[in-house]
């Protein structure tokens, strides 16, 4: 608690030392410090922006592909086309990674696994910028290893239409339909599709997406209403246990933010009323003709052959009578303001967060309530937290100098009061900036890692916060040829993992007493001066861990990249564009490959592998023609755990752009 009263007291000096300056002319000064708890992100730590110009170029990619190939990031897919993918930033967890969606925290507290499930089509999405290590001061909890920010639009400047048709192998379709109204109260609107019958069995999945925006702007001010919807339904071949490989999951999901920005002369204040909501069905047993089917008595394929957790045991224990059925809901109030002098930027502002869900499985035993999407279904487990965060963050300019401290103090109705507290320092010469940076935070452990009690993996309700603290120094530099490099170190103390002795054991949850994180990042980016020529990006990252623990076996933490090498060009000529990538992948840590024949488990290492991908597209007047060719080599390689993925997977299709420069009404 005093640590929060300092952080505290700290805020309000620093916001009593701005407004006490004599100075009161206002000058269009930008401080390349860190905009602690706004929505976009700048300054001392290695940053990746990904605009609307690089998304246009990949109308066949998904989300978490694009994350991949040009943020560099680790990506642990259990599928295609954003189906399921666990995120990892300089080799954290699935868990440690924070995602924004307009600045607004939208990350999955059931579990990580779920964070990935944005319910925004791909034309909606105008930005992604890509944040690299510890940041509570600026963006709250959970932003231990890094932060993902996702921008819709925010203002319309034109009217427009567009729209996307692949087909592939494998049944694959996906369509996408935008549409967007420039008045004084604009909208957009965008609809998106795609599903396959799956490259093995039990891998299909239907997703849809759905998105709505509307803006009325104001003289001094604006207000934004945002609204998408996700649905997935997919089958989970090995996801979670090899034991039962019929697993399958429904999921929908619902994100509402109400905003409102204002400005006047140096100060900007933002405040957003957010809501989250999801529903999940995870059948362990896939449920329907063909698979497994309900009876009184339990589940059965054609009437025959009964899930059951053990083969040949006949005791009443032994039947599986229940799929997990999930309920979160998400609510939050949340404000940032900047105010703007003389060679000095202060931002500030607070959150109330309020994280519930109800279950069968998951949290204490409670009331039975009903669990609307399926039929004769109850939830009688309950849990919930309250988290209230007030931050500031000041930064200043002097000459070739810049300097950006700030704080956040943070009260969990679980955790109770902690403080966090951050700075970097750069050196900045026109096209040059070298920096160094320090920043903690810490993660709560999920729902999951708490409460979760299945066949294969227990939690544990005694679990503590993850806390980080992120050392970093490194490079900027800015001209046709940019390079970013950075050195860094994250010193990890409770970090939770999955663990047990040996296979015949549970997985259980436990905090470790260390685990260490250093490695380099480097990214090269050559922008040609003709269009004869394409614009090439060369990633490179290298990684290592160290972890003071016993000799449990670790399922999660210490399989990071260690070496992730990508180089991606993309160039057209005349009316013909093209796209090469290719990457490779040196994961670091082992699996139990399972043998479902012998039902035997044997350590597996990762194994190096190259990734190709080739895209072609023509374009004729306002369409687009495209043959793209995932996985060219057909490279046959497991991600995570006992997932295989795909090999090659060739689609073709269309895209198209009208747009009028109609005058605003």
């Amino acid at each position: 608690m005093k640590k929060a009263l300092l952080a505290i007291s700290l805020i309000m000096c620093s916001l009593t030392f701005i407004l006490a300056q004599s100075d009161t002319s206002i000058e269009a000064v930008t401080i390349t410090g860190h905009p602690a708890n706004s929505t976009s992100f700048s300054g001392a730590n290695f940053l990746t922006t990904i605009d609307t110009t690089n998304l246009q170029n990949f109308p066949d990619y998904s989300f978490e592909q694009i994350l991949q190939d040009l943020g560099g990031l680790d990506i642990r897919q259990r599928g295609v086309d954003g189906t399921q993918a666990d995120i990892s930033i300089r080799g954290s967890s699935f868990d440690q990674v924070l995602v924004l969606v307009d600045g607004i925290n939208v990350s999955d507290f059931q579990t990580g696994h779920h964070t990935l499930n944005i319910p925004i089509p791909d034309f909606a999405i105008r930005k992604i910028q890509i944040l690299e290590g510890s940041a509570a001061r600026l963006y709250g909890i959970n932003a231990l290893a890094g932060v993902i920010n996702i921008f819709t639009p925010n203002l319309i400047t034109e009217n427009q239409v567009k729209g996307k048709f692949f087909l592939g192998q494998y049944g694959y379709q996906n369509f996408e339909a935008y549409t967007q109204f420039k008045a004084k109260t604009s909208f957009l609107l965008d609809f998106s599709k795609s599903l396959s019958k799956g490259y093995d069995i039990n891998t299909d999945f239907d997703i849809t997406k759905a998105f709505l925006a509307v803006n009325h702007k104001f003289k001094s001010s604006q207000i934004n209403f945002k609204s998408g919807f996700l649905g997935k339904n997919y089958g989970a071949l090995n996801f979670y246990t090899p034991f039962f490989p019929y697993q399958y999951e429904k999921i929908l999901n619902w994100l509402n933010i109400l905003s409102h920005t204002y400005t006047k002369h140096n100060f900007t204040t933002h405040t957003a009323v957010y809501q989250r909501l999801q529903s999940e069905i995870f059948e362990l047993f896939r449920e329907g003709k063909g698979w497994y089917e309900p009876t009184q008595d339990g589940y059965f394929v054609m009437g025959k052959d009964t899930a059951k957790y053990v083969p040949n045991v006949y005791e009443p224990w032994n039947y599986y009578h229940s799929h997990n059925f999930h309920l979160t809901s998400l609510y939050g109030l949340k404000n940032s303001s900047t105010i703007l002098l003389k060679n000095q930027k202060l931002n500030f502002g607070g959150e109330i967060r309020f994280e519930q869900i109800r279950s069968n499985v998951l949290g204490s035993v409670s009331d039975s309530v009903r669990f609307p999407f399926y039929p004769n279904a109850f939830l009688n487990h309950y849990a919930k937290r309250l988290n209230i965060n007030i931050f500031s963050n000041y930064a200043l300019n002097l000459g070739h100098f810049r300097l950006s401290t700030g704080a956040l103090a943070l009260y969990s109705s679980q955790y109770g009061a902690h403080v966090y507290f951050g700075g970097d320092f750069s050196y900045n010469l026109p096209k040059l900036k070298i920096y160094f940076s320090a920043n903690q935070a810490m993660r709560e452990p999920t729902f999951t890692d708490l409460y979760y009690q299945g066949p294969s993996n227990i939690g544990n309700p005694n679990l503590k916060p993850e806390q980080a603290t992120t050392y970093e120094l490194g490079l900027k530099k800015f001209s046709r040829i940019s390079l970013e490099a950075a050195l860094f170190y994250r010193q990890g103390k409770n970090i939770i993992d999955w663990v047990r002795a040996n296979a015949n054991e549970k997985w259980h949850t436990m905090n470790y007493t260390k685990l260490n994180t250093y490695g380099l990042e480097t990214q090269l980016i050559i922008r040609p001066k003709t269009k004869l020529f394409p614009t090439f990006y060369l990633t490179y990252r290298h990684l290592n861990q160290s972890k003071v623990s016993d000799s449990l076996l670790s399922k999660y933490a210490l399989d990071y990249m260690k070496n992730f090498v990508s180089g991606l060009m993309i160039g057209s000529y005349h009316n013909f564009g093209y796209r090469v990538n290719l990457i490779y992948e040196d994961r670091n840590g082992s699996f139990e490959l399972f043998n479902a024949k012998t039902g035997q488990f044997k350590q597996q290492d990762y194994t190096p592998h190259f990734i190709a991908y080739l895209a072609l597209s023509y374009t004729y007047k306002k369409i687009r023609f495209y043959i793209s060719v995932d996985n060219l080599l057909n490279e046959r390689y497991y991600d995570l755990g006992n997932v295989l993925l795909p090999g090659r997977w060739i689609k073709v299709g269309i895209s198209f752009k009208l747009a009028s420069d109609k005058p605003e009404e």
